[in-house]
């Protein structure tokens, strides 16, 4: 991490417990349950998905506080003022991405990724604009990752199995589908409003964004750089264009945000089933 003053420092951490406050009783709660379960193999994975979900949240609690460092001492970033130069808004606009590819063997230190300057150009956009999108990009990928550790964990709480009639093992993760078998069992509102939280668009679309980085469409964003555009026709004349979403510095931290507040919403009720449904195998008091 590069060094800050501690004044300002102090001021991101306070906008960091407004915007992004920290789930510690919750973790706290989910961590005294695991620690107290009788020794086991399913207790030792319950254990080991709890130390995830507490570790995943924090390193995405330091990817939304370099976030908001960023727009706290780069304002440049959240400028989204069009520049007067034509030449200037066209690449702002977008550059294709054959002339991308094209034009890579002649960029200066094409291959550098190390700066003390954060302010300084690079590939269209700046260092810091550049360090911004992946703190993004990282802070939401730990965020479903927490979601889905917590999926685990509710799936052990309801007993369900982990492997199919033909011993293939279940993929579990926190989607609708499988929130639907763990309320099928637990069938209260706890579990009902984990349904409901798997159900937001929200994060239905942080889940595509994540997937499209994991696989195949990463996002680009102006803040980071040159925007790749194509365009291309098809043989009856269909004109078609492939470009990506306007992200600006604000409407991205947005995006890391909202999924994160989805996973402080998953939290208390997981907590509060795996109170009640581990209880029994919790000693008394």
């Amino acid at each position: 991490m590069l060094p800050f003053d501690e004044e300002i420092l102090d001021k991101v951490e306070a906008q960091l417990r407004l915007n992004c406050p920290s789930p510690e009783s919750e973790i706290a709660g989910l961590g005294r349950i695991a620690a107290h379960l009788p020794d086991s193999e399913e207790t030792a994975r319950i254990r080991r998905l709890v130390i995830d979900v507490d570790d995943l949240t924090a390193q995405a609690r330091w990817h939304l506080g370099y976030a908001l460092l960023l727009m706290e001492t780069q304002p440049h970033i959240l400028d989204n003022k069009e520049p007067d130069d034509e030449i200037e808004r066209m690449i702002r606009a977008g550059v294709p991405s054959g002339a991308l590819l094209l034009l890579r063997g002649y960029i200066r230190e094409a291959d550098r990724v190390l700066y003390s300057d954060l302010s300084a150009q690079r590939q269209g956009g700046t260092v810091a604009g550049w360090i911004f999108h992946m703190m993004i990009d990282s802070a939401i990928y730990r965020i479903i990752s927490a979601l889905d550790r917590l999926a685990h964990i509710l799936w052990y709480a309801a007993n369900l199995p982990l492997q199919d009639k033909y011993g293939v093992k279940a993929r579990i993760y926190f989607r609708s589908k499988k929130i639907e078998k763990i309320h099928s069992v637990i069938n209260d509102s706890h579990s009902q409003e984990l349904l409901r939280i798997a159900n937001e668009p929200i994060l239905d679309f942080a889940i595509t964004y994540r997937d499209g980085l994991t696989h195949d469409a990463k996002t680009y964003s102006k803040v980071a750089g040159s925007m790749p555009i194509d365009e291309w026709t098809t043989p009856d004349g269909k004109r078609f264009v492939m470009r990506d979403e306007e992200m600006t510095a604000d409407w991205l931290f947005a995006l890391a945000n909202a999924t994160y507040h989805q996973l402080l919403e998953a939290l208390k009720p997981s907590v509060a089933i795996c109170e009640t449904q581990f209880s029994s195998k919790l000693p008394a008091g």
